[in-house]
């Protein structure tokens, strides 16, 4: 596989749940951070975070920050001069970096396409979600003519991707986000 696909790739995964991105970006402006200030930050749980660390660390967008201590400097949220470090600090790789960079409306538009395009129910849940602008799952099930089953773990997908979210707290109505 070349650097290209390989890349290609790594976006994709990171498109089928924005909490990737959302993670990738609090990197790129934090500089270093730890799981629990990530958690403050992002609002996402700290159980999630320390999965989907070891999975960006794992593809290798991001890093452990080694040594005793970090300098304010380096890490942009620490309000002292020096922190002597009690967590594992992450910060992103080069890769990881090149990769939020170059990351524009155009490229994310073109990788969702790559993810949906043969997933004739994704397909069908967006635009009924975009002609009927907020509904229940259920009527979806009933408008793609499948269970209700299928329909939901399509929508929360669909939602994790950031294609979807919900517009209430009741989570079962659902609006179409702008990319």
């Amino acid at each position: 596989m070349s650097g290209k696909e390989q890349s290609d790739e790594k976006l994709r995964i990171i498109l089928r749940d924005m909490r990737y991105l959302t993670i990738l970006k609090h990197l790129k402006l934090a500089n270093v951070d730890y799981g629990k200030s990530i958690m403050v930050n992002t609002k996402i749980p700290l159980d999630e975070i320390i999965k989907i660390l070891d999975e960006l660390e794992n593809l290798g967008l991001i890093e452990r920050v080694h040594g005793a201590t970090l300098k304010n400097t380096e890490a942009k949220f620490k309000l002292s001069s020096e922190v002597h470090k009690h967590h594992t600090y992450y910060r992103l790789t080069r890769e990881g970096d090149h990769l939020l960079r170059y990351l524009d409306d155009k490229m994310l538009i073109h990788t969702y396409i790559e993810i949906i395009r043969n997933d004739n129910l994704a397909l069908n849940i967006l635009k009924l979600a975009d002609e009927l602008n907020a509904d229940h799952a259920l009527t979806y099930a009933k408008l793609t003519h499948k269970r209700l089953e299928e329909v939901t773990p399509k929508i929360e997908e669909l939602v994790r991707m950031g294609l979807l979210e919900e517009k209430n707290s009741n989570s079962s109505f659902l609006k179409m986000t702008s990319i």
